[in-house]
């Protein structure tokens, strides 16, 4: 939900704050009870956060990220499409550009879709056309697929680096430059679990994040080094503990933020290589690394 505040840069800084700060349980889904277990497609209804992503997701909001794709800039939203069992990015920028009347429909429509884990939330049925025919597809969270992506057939770095100049007349750099921000945790965290069902599966779903996570992020590490891109990753302080029951608290989103304000504020050092890198055997050999990557 934040990502387009953050990609139309400054003017929206008090809407995104807003939106990460004061969204509460509520305003994201309500449960569904027992009728979830008797063959409905969640176990939670989402239509509060559909609700949240129109009122956010406005007419104006739409035209500035347009605004933001004609001047060179791109967003970029991974979801799952389910009937294909395929990964879909979609250029957000693209879609508010078209000026296409059902635009802003699917620009929403691909967000709450990309918040929706399958089976938690409702899936989003996206309207496509095929041969001719017209159909629909099943989409949920790209989560499914991977926590983080980036992929230089999707963002070519020598095209952007060619390609700042000209947006916004700063001089070109020598180089692109890659940045990662994972709002998790993806390295271990010692905890002693309960031996019960809903703690134990909790923390088999958390552990599976936490896997694909860092396996994305050295494969996103391998593509920057292959690309001539340097690498810069962020993510929570690793003793960070959420200390709530509650999926969006008000009290420890705001807590999340303040941590990430003043990190940044102190002058956080980005890390130029994947978390446990030193740790791998690819660190003891760098230059082997970089010639497998390729040109």
């Amino acid at each position: 939900m934040i990502a387009p505040f953050a990609f139309v840069g400054p003017k929206y800084d008090d809407a995104l704050k807003e939106s990460f700060t004061t969204v509460s349980d509520a305003d994201v889904y309500t449960s569904k009870g027992v009728t979830a277990v008797l063959g409905d497609e969640s176990f939670l209804d989402s239509a509060p956060l559909a609700a949240q992503i129109a009122k956010s997701a406005d007419d104006a909001l739409i035209a500035d990220v347009a605004a933001a794709h004609r001047a060179g800039r791109r967003l970029l939203i991974g979801t799952a499409n389910m009937d294909r069992q395929e990964f879909v990015v979609w250029n957000m920028g693209a879609i508010a550009n078209s000026g296409d009347p059902d635009a802003p429909e699917l620009f929403r429509k691909v967000l709450l879709a990309s918040a929706s884990m399958p089976g938690i939330f409702p899936t989003t049925l996206i309207d496509v056309e095929v041969d001719g025919v017209a159909c629909d597809e099943m989409h949920g969270d790209g989560g499914l697929f991977t926590p983080v992506f980036f992929h230089s057939l999707v963002v070519d770095p020598h095209r952007a680096v060619e390609t700042v100049a000209a947006e916004d007349g700063r001089e070109r750099p020598k180089r692109g430059q890659l940045y990662v921000i994972r709002h998790d945790i993806v390295t271990p965290q010692p905890k002693q679990i309960e031996r019960r069902l809903k703690p134990i599966v909790g923390r088999a779903i958390s552990t599976m994040v936490k896997a694909m996570s860092l396996a994305n992020l050295y494969f996103i590490y391998v593509e920057a080094l292959a690309a001539d891109t340097e690498f810069n990753y962020v993510s929570l302080p690793q003793d960070f503990v959420w200390e709530s029951d509650d999926e969006f608290d008000t009290a420890e989103m705001n807590r999340l933020y303040q941590i990430g304000y003043d990190m940044a504020k102190a002058g956080h050092q980005w890390q130029k290589v994947p978390p446990q890198f030193d740790q791998s055997p690819l660190a003891r050999h760098p230059q082997s690394l970089i010639e497998a990557a390729g040109p």
